[in-house]
C-alpha cells in the first residue's frame, strides 16, 4: 500500500529482513536480529531464536493452513514451524527458501 513500516528490534546494520510474505491480510517478515533468526508479523516481533551462535539467519517465510514456516540457519540449515526449530539432516550450509506441500 506504499506505507513504510519500521520493524522493531533492529539494532544495527547487520539486522535486516530477508524475506516477506502476505497471508490473510497480514505481512510476515523473516530476517536477522542481533545475530539471531527472527519473525515479524505486521511490524511486531513474533519470535527470536537465541539458540544460535550470533551469525544465524531467517531467510524465507511461508504461511500455510495457519502455520508459519521460516527457513534459515543456526550453524546448520534449520526450519521453524510456529517458532519451533528443527535442524535439517546436515551439519553445514544454509537453507534459503521453503515450500509447503499439502498432505493428501
Amino acid at each position: 500500500d506504499g506505507k513504510c513500516t519500521k520493524l522493531p528490534h533492529v539494532l544495527g546494520s547487520n539486522d535486516s529482513a530477508w524475506a516477506i510474505s502476505v497471508y490473510d491480510g497480514a505481512v510476515y517478515c523473516a530476517g536477522i536480529y542481533n545475530g539471531c533468526p527472527v519473525l515479524w508479523k505486521d511490524g511486531s516481533t513474533v519470535w527470536v531464536d537465541t539458540s544460535g551462535t550470533g551469525s544465524s539467519y531467517g531467510f524465507g517465510v511461508v504461511i500455510y493452513d495457519n502455520d508459519t514456516y521460516v527457513v534459515g540457519n543456526i550453524s546448520a540449515p534449520y526450519y521453524w514451524k510456529n517458532g519451533n526449530g528443527f535442524q535439517l539432516n546436515t551439519n553445514s550450509g544454509y537453507a534459503r527458501c521453503i515450500a509447503v506441500k499439502p498432505k493428501r
